[in-house]
């Protein structure tokens, strides 16, 4: 994945764990690894629990889990928990559009190697962007 397809979408990553280093001890978790525990999806449609299915159980609960049961839940996974970014585009004439990055969406991707993880956030932003985009009198669907 180059440079120019997270500017022509536009993408960037707000935050990177791999997986195995990040929850191996639980001494010395971070406070990236608190983040991504407290802001996982409620819906069980979410992008990350379709590149993550381990995780899938989490969806829907009433408290956040644990450190330890996020530590069970991805042992022995190998790959990376990215926190995709890109700006929340807004219709204006025709198929014209206003986006900034005053005013952006994020949803956590899981991916193999860092290549995967890539290939989803960019999917995910063009899905993103396709909804962003879809006339008001259309049905919106779960966030993600």
């Amino acid at each position: 994945m180059d440079a120019q397809t997270f500017f022509e979408l536009p993408l960037r990553f707000e935050k990177i764990i791999h997986v195995p280093s990040a929850f191996c001890d639980p001494e010395s978790r971070s406070e990236t690894v608190e983040d991504f525990i407290a802001d996982l999806p409620e819906h069980p449609n979410h992008p990350l629990y379709a590149t993550c299915p381990r995780l899938a159980h989490f969806a829907g609960w009433d408290e956040f889990p644990s450190f330890d049961q996020m530590c069970t839940a991805l042992e022995g996974l190998n790959g990376f928990l990215v926190q995709a970014a890109t700006p929340v585009m807004r219709p204006t004439k025709g198929t014209a559009c206003h986006f900034s990055w005053g005013y952006f969406a994020t949803a956590w991707i899981y991916g193999a190697d860092f290549e995967a993880a890539a290939t989803a956030a960019v999917e995910w932003a063009k899905a993103r962007h396709e909804r962003d985009l879809k006339p008001a009198t259309e049905p919106a669907q779960a966030e993600g």
